[in-house]
């Protein structure tokens, strides 16, 4: 009979035969019951159990006899590793309320000091005044600790995806891993290339204060390189430590680990580069340490090399998109001396208006390679037409106005990404359609398009032109203002209104 069945029949007599070792409760037998039973009298205190509670707590009857849901000896802790008061436990709360409780998981140390977890349930009984509440539990160790490895696999592959730096993998790998229990600590360890073979610290979450002032080494010849970390980093092995208090290899860091609460630790060595590092994580618990965690935890090692890799050749790719993109604006910018940083410096107000726009990185990013490329198609444009000091006329316009599909040419041609190209195609573009070279209006721009049209405006009105001189900001804020929700987007235009009151500055980094 199941668990969850049995307890439901359990209203009626209580019988001891003899007290303390047979215990029937309505005729029926509990030793045929799998689940562990125990039954406690009106002060908390067991009076009698079956054969399965005493295999499922490593105690002997005698052992048992008389032991209270409150006795410390249960060191009970709740799934996410906080302890769990005696006082809540489902038989105390059954004797003080009268309630009663189903599928309460908690986990209880045995005798040999083994963390079990088991869902338990209490039952009120009959009107026997001194066997007043009957428990019963079932061990699901294996399946709490599979669920915490999937939830473990879980966030470490959010943190793969997510993560945009190698510091920030590093740090939410540790994150991830040290909220899976309370009172646990990871952090990353790097070896130095000294001549003491020192140990720094890269990363950490949870009980970082563990850390402070603790000096480590990954040479063989130093105590202090034979524990975990220096192991791993030295052997580029797994390490795995199940009780802090006796092995040897721990010594030296035996009574500190103690005072922390840390009952065992493992080691995973990785490589950052050319250098040799270790994925470390103390738990105040060794049911971490079972088949499903440990598969998880050993495979960190390819996760975090495979993420670093990946952020690394990302990386790479932005530095060259970068080196690339600077290179086409320096070389159009160049034969117009009058604009020579124009795109430089619109890139850096566009940027900063699609972060008061609340735009998230990689859209402020794609804005700012947006503005420093929009004038890319000046390339294709006489170059005296772009310096000439007085208005152009009807033709030269026109030959003007091609830089816009020009610049979107080159760039879908050095396949940078939309919108890239977009930006530079409408970035004269005006939302009432009287823009060019296409006449777009109204949602047909894009909304970085618009961005970059608010901080070229602005930017080329405060500065000099062949036409005419500076007209300072006032005047340009003004000359928006006037346009917005005909000509520019109104949010755009009061973002670039925002930017400048907050202190923005061209020359700023």
């Amino acid at each position: 009979m199941a668990q969850d069945q049995w307890v439901d029949t359990m209203r009626g007599t209580v019988e001891l035969e003899p007290p303390g070792v047979s215990l029937v409760i309505d005729s029926v037998p509990v030793s045929s019951i799998a689940a562990g039973v125990v039954v406690q009298d009106h002060q908390g205190r067991i009076v009698g159990f079956n054969q399965a509670a005493l295999d499922l707590l490593g105690l002997t009857g005698s052992e048992i006899t008389g032991l209270t849901s409150l006795d410390p000896r249960w060191r009970a802790v709740r799934p996410d590793g906080t302890p769990f008061q005696g006082e809540f436990h489902p038989a105390q709360v059954t004797l003080r309320t009268g309630k009663e409780l189903d599928g309460v998981v908690m986990g209880v140390r045995k005798a040999n000091g083994s963390l079990v977890w088991m869902t338990v349930a209490s039952r009120r009984l009959g009107p026997v005044p001194t066997h007043s509440v009957v428990v019963t539990f079932v061990e699901i160790t294996a399946q709490q600790a599979t669920q915490k490895a999937l939830e473990l696999s879980r966030a470490i592959d959010r943190v793969l995806v997510r993560s945009s730096t190698e510091q920030e993998l590093l740090g939410q790998m540790c994150l991830a891993a040290a909220a899976d229990t309370i009172g646990s600590l990871a952090w990353v360890a790097i070896g130095e290339d000294d001549d003491a073979r020192t140990i720094s610290v890269r990363a950490a979450a949870g009980a970082t204060d563990y850390l402070d002032g603790l000096e480590l080494s990954w040479s063989v010849d130093d105590e202090r390189g034979r524990g975990p970390a220096g192991t791993a980093i030295r052997e580029r092995e797994f390490v795995v430590i199940e009780d802090l208090e006796t092995d040897v290899r721990f010594a030296p860091w035996r009574a500190r680990a103690h005072s922390f609460g840390f009952e065992c630790v493992l080691a995973v060595p990785f490589r950052i580069g050319d250098r040799d590092a270790a994925f470390i994580v103390y738990y105040p618990t060794a049911l971490m340490l079972d088949g499903e965690s440990m598969r998880v935890l050993s495979g960190l090692s390819a996760d975090l090399e495979y993420g670093i890799n990946n952020l690394r050749r990302a990386q790479s790719i932005v530095e060259s998109l970068e080196s690339t993109v600077r290179a086409l604006a320096a070389v159009s910018e160049l034969r117009d001396p009058y604009t020579f940083g124009h795109q430089q410096r619109v890139a850096r107000l566009a940027a900063s208006i699609a972060r008061t726009l609340d735009l998230d990185d990689e859209s402020v990013e794609t804005v700012r390679l947006g503005g420093m490329l929009h004038d890319i198609g000046k390339m294709a444009v006489p170059a005296e037409l772009l310096a000439k000091p007085g208005p152009l006329d009807r033709v030269e316009f026109e030959l003007v106005k091609r830089h816009c599909l020009v610049g979107a040419h080159i760039l879908r041609q050095s396949q940078l990404q939309s919108p890239v190209p977009e930006i530079a195609a409408q970035h004269h573009e005006r939302l009432d359609g009287s823009g060019y070279p296409l006449g777009l209006s109204g949602g047909e721009i894009h909304l970085f398009a618009r961005i970059v049209a608010v901080a070229d405006v602005y930017e080329a009105i405060v500065h000099h032109r062949p036409y005419r001189p500076a007209l300072g900001s006032a005047a340009a804020l003004r000359i928006l203002a006037d346009a917005a929700g005909t000509k520019f987007d109104p949010r755009v235009v009061q973002a670039c209104q925002q930017t400048m009151n907050q202190g923005f500055d061209f020359n700023d980094d």
